[in-house]
This record gives structure tokens, sequence and C-alpha cells, in this order.
């Protein structure tokens, strides 16, 4: 939430934190983390295969879901808690004329994310004053129910995507607004893809709250040619590429838009990853590497 308004700024003396729920590593009781294990340079990574990803994507990262619920309770709690956020909590940052919008931006934005952002698109869509939705949109943001990742843009080119990518801050909230079940995601992998990517994404984010090496988290993509899902910078502006894969087996061209990265970025390039549902670490090249979706929290 945004902070009071109090008289005082305090300025030097005091520190903001994101909290977010809490991450796949917090709930499986892993210390430490994934990005500072690859950044200092550790490479003998092993992970379990991830066979009720469906599950656990739709359960949720909040605890009481997550841990203590069954699904359809997992459900009502996850419509519940959006309701009172923006029934309740949403009036605490700004004079909303209309909460239905509100609700209906979000459930069009769970229906299509991750995806790049496209206000004017959304807004023509849903018929709504297009400041009006960057307005609303805004405000979801500050709720922390959306998480807006800006594009990798280290003078690469003029061919390259410059927009924001939008993920949903927990899969569970994004499942419970779309309809979304594990059966779905079983008999549909396309499903399974984007909420994978959406796990992913919000893990690295809350452990880059706590990691000892500070990265910028980006994504990359040309126009109608190369993409990457997600992109870890660090400080001395070195690079990581993670692309997401659903699937137990990875082949050399799933590293297609990481060596188009590679390309570009030439000395920046740490290492290539490409996470998976599998249960093996296999090295394609000594900088590119395919690895179990759950080193991320194992």
């Amino acid at each position: 939430m945004l902070l009071p308004k109090v008289s005082d700024s305090f300025a030097g003396r005091m520190q903001t934190t994101t909290l977010w729920c809490p991450s796949l590593r917090e709930l499986n009781g892993v210390s430490g983390s994934f990005i500072d294990n690859i950044i200092s340079g550790k490479r003998d990574f092993t992970g379990l295969a991830f066979a009720d990803a469906p599950e656990v994507i739709e359960k949720g990262m909040y605890p009481d879901p997550a841990i203590n619920l069954d699904q359809s309770d997992a459900t009502e709690w996850y419509n519940a808690y959006i309701d009172a956020l923006i029934q309740r909590d949403v009036r605490d940052l700004a004079a909303i004329s209309n909460i239905g919008d509100l609700r209906r931006i979000l459930n069009l934005l769970a229906a299509t994310m991750p995806g790049l952002e496209n206000d004017a698109r959304m807004s023509t869509h849903l018929k709504i004053n297009a400041m009006t939705f960057k307005r609303y949109k805004s405000l979801l943001e500050a709720l922390h129910l959306l998480i807006r990742i800006p594009p990798y843009t280290a003078n690469i080119g003029k061919r390259q995507v410059k927009s924001a990518k939008i993920f949903l801050s927990d899969t569970g909230i994004q499942c419970a607004l779309t309809g979304i079940t594990a059966v779905k995601m079983r008999t549909d992998r396309n499903y399974l893809g984007s909420l994978l990517e959406t796990l992913v994404m919000n893990e690295l984010v809350k452990q880059a709250g706590w990691s000892t090496h500070k990265v910028n988290i980006m994504h990359w993509r040309i126009h109608g040619s190369s993409e990457v899902d997600i992109i870890l910078e660090t400080i001395d502006g070195s690079i990581i590429g993670i692309e997401v894969k659903a699937a137990e087996t990875v082949k050399s061209n799933d590293f297609n838009g990481l060596n188009a990265l590679k390309q570009i970025a030439g000395s920046k390039y740490l290492l290539g990853i490409v996470l998976n549902t599998g249960n093996s670490t296999v090295w394609f090249s000594d900088s590119n590497v395919a690895m179990p979706v759950t080193t991320l929290w194992s």
C-alpha cells in the first residue's frame, strides 16, 4: 500500500519494503536465494520433476489456500480477498467512481496475462476512457495485484519491443479470476505454460527482495523475431536470460531466443537458462543450461 500522509518525510531515517505473499522457497522452508546461487557461480543444480505443477499453481502462494484449504475453498478465499481489496482498501488510495470497472479491468488483465502492456486496446475493448483505464490499472498495481516488468533496452536496436510486460502477482488469484483449474492445465498445455511463467516471475520478484545480489528484472522481445521471458540484470550490467518451458524435455532450439540475446549482449551475457518441469540439469554449452524449475525453491 502507499505510505500514509504524515507531516515528516522521514528521509534518511526509514526504509520501505514491499511485502508480497510468501514465495514457494519460503513455503518449502528453504533458505537462501536462487538469484544469489546463480550470480555467485553455482552450477551443480539439482531439482525434482514438477509433476504437481498444475495443482500448486491453482492453489497459489497465500498460506491459507496453499496449505490449509481444499481447492474449492481456496477459490472462494481468493475471490473474497479480491473483493475486500477492491471494496475497502482501494478507497484508501483514491476516490473511485465505479468500483465495478476496477473489477472488470482486473478480470480482463487476468485473462490476458502475462502479456505486453496495451492500455489503448484494452480500454477500447472494455469501453472505458483510456485515462481512467490507466489510472485504475495503476491502482491495481499499488494494491500489489499486478506486477509490471519493464523491457530490456540496453542499446540493442530500434526493433525491440519497448512495452512493459504485465503479470498478476499470484497464480491462485489468476486461476480464481479466470476459472482455470489444474484439470484444464493438464488438458491444455497453453494454460500451464502461461501460468508457469507467472509462477516463475512471482518467485524471482520475491527472492530479489532478499537476495544479496541486487538485480533488475526485465523481459526482452524483438518485433516479429526473438524473445526471452525473463532477464536478470546485475548492478554491473551483466545479464542472465531465463526461458520458461512447461515440458519435461528441452531441445537445442529452445535456446534460440537466448542465443539471439547472447549475440546482442556479448560479454555481458553470463548465462542462459531454460527452466522446465523435468528433473535433470543438462548443459547445452558453457553458457546455456536446462534445469528443473523446482531449483528455484529447492
